[in-house]
């Protein structure tokens, strides 16, 4: 058979000085060189049979090993690539490691999508989304297959035992049993389907918040929510993939406003830290409003706090100076920074710990995580309870972690209003007098928020 288009060689008889051998489906790539061995970053592809999904990933693999195959793909040939195309492969692969797969780089369609019902002679599983050709029932279940226990791992481990928290959050926690910590929480479940956005998952479960048809504030339809309806999936220059103004979901939603700017952290990292953690840029408020508008700004919800403006310079002295309920005038600007209630900033780096500047803005992202978390809307820190320390002690669900370490913690809320520095009542918790709620508010037990 010969090479695919685009794979001959540049030169006669070059490629047997200098090549790569590639092994189609089985995500291997040596470069030979002179008898010198080099090494080239490829995405190693996702193995699949019926349903079963192998976890793929990123590998670093010698070179000038003889030519072989470790999975036969669609092809099933081991072909060479000139030095030129060599180059090329590698000069990508640093620029946009995630290029090769989700730009559409070598293999990458049949890592999601199946030309016919068959692959090396077996039957394929075709998603119920037949006109996609997707290898699993919907562009979510796709994507899991690869991101749920693997990169990012999205969605692992159990809602009591979760990898470690860090930047958009675990969707795990929507298959929690009860998220309430109020003293009447076993009384009053909130289920886990409200500790986020909700995956329509079938093969882990989950389903969309019944309560909602479209979403909070905006007008996308809650029961499409996947994956894919913030991430694109073919790629593009955005963080994370995320769609940017004029672009379309695979289900025709268009976004109006920009794809925010962010710096996150590797697939390797484990957990966030004051000193490793995302840096939020720009534009994440504005961003979310594409699906949700500028939800907050006028009581939807039951409660009105800003989403989007920089801080003034007396929340900017407060979040500078809160280093917990024991010291909440003793912080230093140069270590202020907390992922927990993280800013945004255009200046922010990952490894930064700098506290508040005159660009340093609140955003959505202050107070949710972008997937889900163990606390009712994605927040950051549960709103039913006075300590952190009580979080989980009702419900049994995983109780967030205490960036502080102190058993008298109060809610995070107070990085921005240090209410421990004021005359200002112990209980209950803020949102149980601030509002907040469907089921609580102006000074009730628990809180469910509405959005």
């Amino acid at each position: 058979m010969a090479p695919p288009a685009g794979f001959e060689p540049a030169t006669r008889g070059l490629e047997v000085r200098c090549s790569i051998q590639l092994s189609y489906g089985g995500g291997r790539a040596s470069v030979a060189s002179g008898g010198r061995a080099a090494r080239l970053l490829v995405p190693a592809l996702i193995n699949r049979g019926g349903t079963t999904y192998n976890r793929g990933g990123w590998s670093q693999k010698p070179g000038c090993s003889p030519p072989r195959q470790e999975g036969r793909g669609p092809i099933g040939k081991t072909h060479r690539i000139s030095i030129g195309a060599a180059t090329l492969l590698v000069l990508a692969s640093l620029a946009h490691p995630s290029s090769a797969f989700h730009d559409g780089g070598v293999a990458a369609c049949g890592g999601c999508h199946v030309l016919h019902d068959s692959r090396d002679g077996a039957s394929v599983r075709l998603g119920s989304g037949g006109e996609a050709l997707l290898l699993a029932d919907s562009a979510t279940e796709v994507c899991l297959g690869c991101h749920g226990a693997g990169l990012g791992r999205v969605l692992d481990g159990t809602p009591t035992s979760p990898p470690p928290e860090r930047g958009a959050g675990n969707f795990v926690f929507l298959a929690e049993e009860n998220l309430n910590d109020a003293t009447n929480g076993l009384q009053n479940w909130i289920p886990g389907e409200r500790a986020g956005h909700n995956l329509n998952s079938a093969d882990h479960g989950l389903q969309h918040d019944l309560r909602w048809t479209f979403s909070p504030g905006g007008d996308y339809p809650s029961e499409r929510l996947g994956c894919t309806s913030c991430h694109d999936p073919h790629g593009n220059d955005q963080y994370r993939l995320l769609y940017d103004a004029g672009q379309t979901t695979p289900d025709g939603f268009v976004y109006t406003w920009p794809a925010p700017r962010a710096l996150g952290l590797p697939f390797s990292e484990t957990q966030e830290t004051t000193t490793s953690h995302v840096a939020y840029l720009e534009g994440w408020s504005q961003w979310c409003a594409n699906c949700h508008g500028f939800y907050h700004e006028t009581l939807q919800g039951g409660f009105e706090h800003p989403v989007q403006g920089p801080l003034d310079s007396a929340h900017r002295d407060i979040y500078n100076t809160y280093d917990g309920t024991v010291r909440p005038q003793s912080g230093d600007v140069l270590s202020a920074y907390l992922p927990e209630v993280p800013l945004q900033d255009p200046g922010a780096s990952p490894e930064s710990a700098m506290g508040a500047g005159p660009s340093s803005e609140i955003s959505c992202m202050s107070c949710h995580r972008a997937h889900a978390a163990s606390a009712p809307a994605a927040l950051r820190w549960d709103p039913n309870v006075l300590r952190l320390v009580d979080d989980g002690l009702i419900s049994g669900s995983w109780p967030l972690p205490n960036p502080y370490g102190d058993p008298q913690q109060t809610s995070l809320c107070n990085k921005c209003h240090a209410m421990e520095t004021r005359s200002h009542p112990s209980s209950p918790p803020c949102l149980g007098c601030h509002g907040g709620s469907s089921g609580g508010g102006s000074g009730t037990d628990f809180i469910d928020p509405g959005y």
